[in-house]
């Protein structure tokens, strides 16, 4: 039997909050937001349309963690809305992964890797079910990225001098808000954005220059050169006016819903494992998982809904067709709605409950998404629009599972204010 490709290898996720894939200089960005991320994509394996199953963190990353749409891992109430309803006396559930839902962590540790998550987001908590699987797992509220790395390098002996690989989930938080000016990469000057967004804008650069400078010093750290399986996404974008708000609300645009997602396997020599290729066809957050089984030589579970994706890695696969159902709903009973989008190639049909109409947009002909094609492309509209029924239709594949909430003290009352958690 051949050995898989990545098997022994150390493995490292990290999710960079917040930052759309349209702000990085690999993916067309103007600004040179990223040097050592850019140098890392010209040897590796560049999604050029991957995205996120959802537009913030909690849903997004729960699929990330266990393949499943939202609709079947039911992770949709989070900090955000206990925060948006705190003073009007509606009963809030957060909703947790099933406990049934064997997550990333878990199956790495059933693998026989040592497993350990450095994490900034409050919504990565542990009875959300974020922890299950970790042998070690740290989070916070937007400590920043130096905290994270510091996390990191104090656990450095342990994870490389350890005779089985690891497993390390890195969730870093700069690029969300509240925007801080950092010294190397902020440049008001070229920023290009929407009156009113300039300042948000030239902040946010600087801090995915920032984060791109400590990933820089972790890869050296931890030789992630050598005997290493990488993958680098984002959980969500960010919008800067784009379709008329700001930061990532209730919306399914590309500056919220397109991610980067970048692969790097090497082996103990630091030869690369699979050669540096752009990838063109959508693929999604909900495919990290099943890749990682192809990878390290593990059947893929019944209930991935992602592709694995390591025969594309490889060259060896040719690209496959599907749809892609992202969603983003809100289901208290103050004001409810859904917002869902069907993607398939260089289309995307887009619906929302607030609007009258579904529309259709041509992503690659319209990247703005500005030019709805709905009504002189009925058919789509139509094929489409039974699709997203279709996969609506389909029994979730785990039961919702809840936690109590965590009491709002003032002061976690205050820094989810900070990160702009105060309702739509």
């Amino acid at each position: 039997m051949t050995p898989a490709p990545a098997e022994g290898r150390n493995v490292v996720v990290v999710v960079i909050d917040t930052l759309r894939a349209d702000h990085l200089p690999f993916y067309g960005y103007s600004k040179d937001t990223a040097p050592f991320l850019s140098t890392l994509a010209e040897r590796a394996v560049v999604f050029d349309s991957a995205y996120a199953t959802s537009t913030w963190t909690a849903p997004s990353t729960a699929s990330l963690f266990t393949s499943l749409y939202p609709k079947d891992h039911g992770v949709k109430t989070g900090l955000r809305t206990l925060h948006s309803v705190a003073d009007l006396g509606i009963p809030v559930e957060l909703n947790r992964i099933p406990p049934k839902a064997e997550t990333l962590p878990e199956w790495m540790a059933g693998w026989g890797y040592r497993t350990y998550a450095f994490a900034d987001n409050p919504n990565l908590d542990a009875p959300m079910g974020f922890a299950r699987g970790f042998d070690h797992f740290s989070t916070g509220i937007n400590r920043g990225a130096n905290v994270v790395r510091d996390e990191v390098l104090a656990a450095r002996d342990e994870l490389v001098e350890g005779k089985r690989p690891f497993f390390l989930y890195l969730h870093f938080m700069d690029p969300h808000m509240p925007y801080v000016q950092q010294a190397d990469g902020y440049d008001l000057e070229d920023t290009i954005a929407r009156p009113g967004y300039q300042e948000d804008m030239a902040c946010y650069d600087s801090e995915i220059r920032h984060v791109d400078t400590v990933l820089a010093e972790l890869w050296k750290a931890l030789d992630l050169d050598h005997n290493s399986l990488v993958v680098i996404a984002a959980d969500h974008g960010e919008e800067f006016g784009d379709h008329g708000r700001g930061a990532h609300g209730a919306q399914l645009y590309n500056e919220l819903l397109h991610v980067p997602l970048l692969i790097q396997g090497t082996d103990k020599d630091g030869a690369p494992l699979f050669p540096a290729q752009r990838v063109p066809e959508p693929v999604s957050l909900l495919d990290v998982l099943p890749t990682l089984r192809g990878l390290l030589g593990a059947p893929p579970a019944a209930t991935d809904s992602g592709f694995d994706l390591s025969g594309r890695l490889a060259g060896s696969a040719p690209a496959r067709e599907r749809l892609l159902f992202p969603e983003r709903t809100m289901e208290l009973e103050i004001f409810p709605f859904e917002v869902r989008a069907v993607i398939d190639g260089d289309f995307k049909y887009y619906t929302d409950t607030r609007e009258e109409q579904p529309s259709l947009y041509q992503m690659a002909l319209d990247p703005t998404e500005s030019k709805d094609l709905a009504s002189t492309d009925p058919e789509r509209t139509a094929r489409l629009a039974a699709a997203l029924a279709a996969h609506l239709a389909e029994p979730a594949l785990f039961e919702r599972s809840y936690t109590a909430p965590k009491a709002l003290g003032n002061e976690l009352h205050g820094e989810l204010e900070k990160l702009g958690y105060g309702g739509e």
